[in-house]
């Protein structure tokens, strides 16, 4: 998986950190200039080009390399840190979001039952500072995604409402301190627009470690 290291743009990285971002395999390049303000819709790459071989959960990354901006380049010679020009276009102060699909079946989603839970595994153990996220698979119909978190006891912990199309849920870092031993039961219940349930996943066990 990609670390935090990866979702930066590499200008955004000091020079001795940008070769340390891990390469994956390449979908598409593309050049296009911008200017410093607006709005611009990139367009993706070639659907036939996006692997679907294997069943599975794919990512698809927003690589911005660091481009030659004659007015923002630093050049080292200006601190005496030594002759070279360290390019400085493509600076973002934030992560870039992953792109996720499924590949499963012949159609790529789950039967009408219920959506397919991606992850964490079941009966999953999982160190107290990773952050905690769920991944489901698609349904066809499906505009709303409920997903529900409860104790051992079966209450309600939490529930939040995921769109259509997204297919994972990050949970609040305060969430581990409403679990007395650190155990919890999850599952998602897929709903149309109208929010009838069209279908539910079986519930998965996890276990946040002290």
């Amino acid at each position: 998986m990609p670390s935090d290291l990866d979702l930066l743009t590499e200008a955004t990285l000091p020079a001795e950190l940008r070769a340390a971002q891990r390469r994956y395999t390449l979908l598409n390049r593309f050049n296009v200039f911008l200017p410093p303000t607006g709005k611009y819709i990139l367009q993706g790459p070639d659907w036939q080009q996006v692997p679907s071989h294997i069943e599975g959960l794919y990512l698809v990354l927003l690589r911005i390399e660091a481009v030659e901006d004659l007015a923002g380049n630093s050049r080292l010679g200006d601190v005496g840190a030594g002759t070279g020009v360290i390019p400085t276009g493509g600076v973002a102060g934030f992560r870039l979001p992953a792109l996720r699909y499924y590949v499963g079946g012949s159609s790529g989603t789950t039967a009408a039952a219920g959506p397919e839970l991606l992850g964490p595994d079941d009966n999953a153990v999982l160190p107290p500072g990773r952050p905690l996220e769920f991944r489901w698979s698609q349904i066809e119909g499906a505009s709303l995604y409920r997903i529900e978190l409860r104790d051992v006891a079966d209450s309600i912990v939490m529930s939040a409402i995921q769109l259509a199309g997204i297919g994972v849920y990050d949970a609040p870092s305060w969430l581990k301190d409403k679990l007395a031993d650190g155990t919890l039961r999850w599952r998602v219940v897929a709903l149309d627009q109208t929010g009838k349930q069209l279908g539910e996943s079986p519930t998965r066990r996890l276990r946040i470690s002290k």
